[in-house]
């Protein structure tokens, strides 16, 4: 059900004190990884339309909107990443 070996769902269960902080950190790690590789897709995209407009001399009328959409995007995932990254954090 957890998508990995049994072995390597026991190693993370005993790793991470119990089988759900294992499953709870395998799932946030995905959705990290996921919303890394939208922003990169975004980030090309957004850098095809720069050369676009570089190219025409023009910038279309919604340029500004998606560049403030994007900006709060990435600024999402970068807080969510640092909220994930110190609730997964081993206590010293």
């Amino acid at each position: 059900e957890s998508g990995v070996s049994a072995q390597r769902f026991l190693v993370e269960a005993a790793m991470s004190g119990s089988a759900a902080a294992a499953s709870e950190r395998r799932r946030a790690r995905r959705d990290v990884e996921r919303a890394g590789f939208v922003l990169a897709s975004v980030s090309n995209n957004l850098n095809q339309l720069a050369k676009w407009a570089n190219s025409n001399h023009v910038l279309p009328d919604t340029f500004a909107g998606a560049l403030e959409d994007i900006r709060r995007a990435a600024t999402a995932v970068a807080v969510s990443t640092e909220q994930l990254h110190s609730a997964f954090e081993p206590d010293r």
